[in-house]
C-alpha cells in the first residue's frame, strides 16, 4: 500500500510518526489518546508518506491488547485501509460545495445548520455564522413558516427529495423568495439542501399575474358591454311595432330574435372564467326561454325536450350554432304548429371524433315545395351559410315533422387581420 519493503517500514510508534503528515500529527495524537484512555478501539484517517515521497491518505482501525505494568500501551493490533480516492471525491465535493453559486448547506433534524457555502452570504448578507447560531425557522418568512415545517417533517420520514419555495430574510430584514430542494442523508440525521434566489423570477411571475388579472378584468367589460349594446340594439328592434305590416313586423321579431341569440352568447362569454368558451347547455337553455317569451307561447302549448351535454363550446363555434338554433326554433314556432300545440327537441352529443346537433319538431312538415338546402327564404338561407361556416355536414328528415342534423367539429381559433 504504501511501498515500503517489509525491512523499511518503521518498527516502533516513535519512527511511525515520522511517515505522518506533520499538519495532521497532532489530531492522530489526541484522537489516539483519547481512545486509549476510554480504552475503546479507534478508527482515524490519517495521511501517511509512501516510499517514492507521496501521501496516501489510510483509514487506521484498531485498538491496544497488551499494556506494561504502568498502563501504557506497548502492544496494538488494527488494519489500514487505503481511502485516497474516496478523500479525492470529498475534496472534489467540497470544491464543489464552496465554489458553487447555488446556496448549499448541509442542516440536521435539530433544526439547525451545520454547514453552509460562501454563496449564502453573498445571497443572504449574513455571514454563515449567524445563520447557523439560530434555528433556520427563525428566518423564513412568518407565512411560509408553516409549509416549510411540513417539508421538515417529510425529510425526517426518509422521503424522496423534495422541492419548495419559500421566503428568507435577509440581513437588511427585506426577503428574498429562495426554491429549495432537499434531501434526508442515509443513516444520519442530515439533510442536503440546495437552494436558489428566485426573486427576481417571482416578480416577473406576479407581473405577469397581474397584467392577466388586468386583461381579464377588461375582457370580461368587454363582454359584458357588448351584451349590453346588443340587448339595446333588440329593444330597440322590439320598439318598432309595425301593426300595420305583419310581414316587417314578423321581420322585426326575427331580426331582435338573432342579436338576442348573440347578446346571450357574450352574456355566458362574461360568466366563463376562460372568456373564450361556453357552456352550451345553460346557453340553449335560456336561448330558448327567451325565444317562447319573445313569441308569447303560452306556457305547455309547445313543449321544449333538452337533451345537451354538459360540454363547452368555443366562441367561434358557439356564435354559428346558436344562430342555427334560433332560427330553426323560430322556423318551428312560427310555421310547425297551426294548432301551436306540439313539442320541439334540441340535442347536442359527441361522437368519437364529431358533434352532433339535433333540432327536430313533431309538426306538420316542411311544404315539398321547398327545398331547405336551396331555398330563398332568410331563415334557411342563413342556416345553410352558418353551416359551410362551420363546415359541416347537414341532414334532413321530413318524414314525421322536421328534423335538422348537423355534424360538426369545434373550430379553432382563426388569428384576425
Amino acid at each position: 500500500m504504501l511501498g515500503y519493503d517489509k525491512d523499511e517500514f518503521p518498527a516502533t510508534i516513535e519512527s511511525f510518526k515520522s511517515l505522518i503528515h506533520p499538519d495532521e500529527i497532532e489530531r492522530v495524537e489526541k484522537e489516539l489518546q483519547d481512545h486509549i484512555d476510554n480504552n475503546e478501539g479507534y478508527a482515524i484517517d490519517l495521511r501517511l508518506k509512501t516510499n517514492d515521497g507521496k501521501w496516501c491518505w489510510i483509514l487506521t482501525r484498531g485498538k491496544v491488547i497488551e499494556f506494561d505494568e504502568k498502563g501504557n500501551p506497548i502492544r496494538m493490533v488494527g488494519t489500514h485501509t487505503d481511502i485516497t480516492k474516496r478523500k479525492q471525491a470529498e475534496e472534489e465535493r467540497d470544491r464543489f460545495f464552496n465554489l458553487s453559486l447555488d446556496m448549499m448547506g448541509i442542516a440536521g433534524f435539530d433544526g439547525y445548520f451545520k454547514q453552509l457555502n460562501p454563496a449564502w452570504e453573498k445571497t443572504l448578507g449574513w455571514t454563515n455564522r449567524e445563520l447557523m447560531s439560530k434555528p433556520y425557522i427563525e428566518f423564513v418568512h412568518p407565512d411560509d413558516r408553516e409549509l416549510t415545517v411540513k417539508t421538515a417533517q417529510k425529510l425526517t420520514d426518509r422521503q424522496n427529495v423534495l422541492e419548495f419555495d419559500n421566503r428568507y430574510q435577509c440581513k437588511d430584514r427585506s426577503y428574498k423568495w429562495l426554491s429549495w430542494k432537499a434531501y434526508p442523508i442515509n443513516s444520519e440525521k442530515l439533510v442536503y439542501t440546495a437552494a436558489r434566489d428566485i426573486t427576481e423570477q417571482k416578480k416577473t411571475e406576479n407581473n405577469v399575474k397581474k397584467s392577466l388579472e388586468e386583461k381579464e378584468v377588461l375582457l370580461r367589460e368587454i363582454h359584458h358591454r357588448v351584451k349590453n349594446n346588443l340587448q339595446i340594439i333588440a329593444s330597440l328592434l322590439n320598439l318598432q311595432e309595425c301593426s300595420e305590416n305583419e310581414e316587417i313586423g314578423n321581420i322585426l321579431k326575427e331580426s331582435m330574435g338573432r342579436v338576442k341569440t348573440m347578446a346571450t352568447i357574450h352574456e355566458k362569454l362574461y360568466e366563463s372564467p376562460t372568456f373564450n368558451d361556453i357552456n352550451f347547455k345553460q346557453f340553449t337553455e335560456k336561448l330558448v326561454y327567451d325565444m317562447l317569451y319573445t313569441y308569447g307561447i303560452p306556457n305547455g302549448t309547445i313543449k321544449t325536450k333538452l337533451n345537451i351535454e354538459d360540454i363547452n363550446i368555443n366562441i367561434d363555434t358557439a356564435m354559428p350554432l346558436g344562430l342555427i338554433i334560433n332560427e330553426l326554433v323560430t322556423n318551428s314556432i312560427k310555421y310547425a304548429f297551426p294548432k301551436s300545440e306540439g313539442s320541439i327537441t334540441i340535442t347536442l352529443k359527441s361522437l368519437p371524433e364529431e358533434m352532433e346537433l339535433t333540432v327536430a319538431d313533431n309538426g306538420i312538415g316542411i311544404p315539398n315545395d321547398i327545398n331547405p338546402k336551396n331555398t330563398t327564404t332568410l331563415g334557411l338561407r342563413l342556416v345553410t351559410n352558418l353551416i359551410n361556416q362551420l363546415d359541416a355536414e347537414l341532414k334532413i328528415d321530413i318524414d314525421k315533422g322536421t328534423e335538422f342534423k348537423i355534424i360538426f367539429k369545434q373550430l379553432e381559433y382563426k388569428k384576425r387581420t
